[in-house]
């Protein structure tokens, strides 16, 4: 091949400049987000391609809107919109994509536009829960690690009202005394969440939750019955999951197991609703006797219950041997026996409890899976609770 006369006497830079090309690791980063898409969307696994740190990186700090666009036109669009957002380039896809990796991480987040209302579909479907695997923070799918944790003591649980925050969302008459919810609203809801299962799943998903129901039940039933549902979906179904995987793999390790119900405070919410999604935060860390003013005495007996419990566990591993005396023995989990603590201001002996919603823990893991499978399969790594 004969060089382009007189470009003899001029750096690799400026004949690529002349020639109007590319550089090599340019139109490579291009190639890499590109193909990269097209192997996620038809769900091959990357690591078998060899795909090396530096496009995994970069693809993590897309948008999600961006990730999961249907097509790859859209995707191209959806990346050029969200460029011209942090003022890149957006003529040439090469470009467009160098800039976007060099683009302030924080101005990529603000640039995206998270859509809460008129959703086509649950929020927890919008905000994907998914891994992802990069080979360094996460070198595989999170159920494949817990070996590492055998000699690690675990604690894990949920607010019992952890999924109203979303549910509130999804149908924001949850919130409203005066605004009542339909059947119809809470079946298209259902529908939304077992999509992967169509219409047999939808109606058997119904048939369990709203078989609390009678003939003629009330809002407050109904609005509850959204909200268990979303927060068995997102929250404690994977956290089972989770602390079987534990339990499974421990050696010397020991785990537990809770649930906390102390009702919200949140003045805007129904009297109704319990523990909503990080409720339980500002007990542990001792906001209720940091500023007193503006809690009950209730309200520090829990703090200073889980105060207790959380720093004996970080002293020694044991929630009931340290430091601090605690108001009644905590159990360890089983996969036989399921302990668990049910914690609120009213903790005693009878906080212990067995086997937390276990017939819907059991639905979800078990019966439902086993529904046939009739949408498109990438709908269902996007289920929170999959992996377990």
């Amino acid at each position: 091949m004969k060089l382009v006369k007189g470009l003899e006497h001029k750096s690799y830079e400026e004949r690529l400049s002349e020639l109007g090309l590319f550089s090599l690791e340019k139109r490579r980063l291009r190639g890499d987000l590109i193909a990269l898409y097209g192997y996620l969307e038809r769900r091959l696994n990357i690591r078998k391609f060899y795909f090396t740190e530096r496009v995994v990186q970069h693809w993590n700090r897309l948008p999600r809107e961006v990730v999961e666009s249907p097509s790859l036109e859209v995707f191209k669009r959806r990346l050029a919109e969200l460029g011209q957002k942090v003022g890149c380039p957006t003529e040439n896809t090469t470009d467009l994509a160098n800039c976007l990796r060099v683009s302030d991480p924080k101005a990529l987040t603000l640039a995206y536009h998270l859509q809460l209302i008129h959703l086509p579909s649950p929020l927890v479907h919008t905000l994907v829960f998914a891994p992802v695997i990069d080979g360094d923070f996460l070198p595989d799918m999170p159920e494949n690690l817990f070996a590492n944790t055998a000699d690690i003591d675990y604690i894990a649980g949920v607010n019992n009202m952890d999924g109203h925050i979303f549910a509130g969302i999804d149908l924001p008459a949850i919130n409203r005394p005066l605004v009542k919810i339909t059947a119809n609203e809470v079946y298209n809801l259902i529908k939304g969440l077992t999509v992967d299962r169509g219409e047999h799943g939808a109606n058997v998903t119904y048939n369990l939750y709203t078989q609390v129901w009678g003939d003629k039940p009330d809002q407050e039933v109904m609005k509850r019955t959204v909200v268990d549902l979303i927060t068995d979906y997102i929250f404690l179904v994977p956290t089972q999951g989770a602390l079987n995987l534990h339990v499974q793999n421990a050696r010397s390790a020991k785990t537990y197991s809770y649930l906390f119900s102390q009702p919200s405070r949140m003045p805007v919410y129904p009297s109704w609703v319990g523990a909503d999604h990080a409720d339980d935060l500002q007990y542990v860390f001792g906001k209720p006797f940091a500023s007193p003013l503006g809690y009950l005495p209730k309200h520090r007996t829990v703090s200073g219950a889980m105060i207790a419990y959380w720093t004996n566990f970080a002293r020694t591993g044991d929630p009931n041997k340290g430091n601090s005396e605690v108001p009644v023995n905590w159990p360890l989990y089983t996969r036989e026996e399921g302990y668990y603590l049910e914690i609120n201001n009213k903790i005693n002996q009878n906080s212990v409890k067995q086997n937390l919603k276990a017939q819907y823990v059991t639905f979800w893991n078990s019966d439902y899976l086993s529904l046939p499978q009739v949408a498109n399969i990438s709908v269902i790594d996007k289920l929170p609770w999959n992996t377990f």
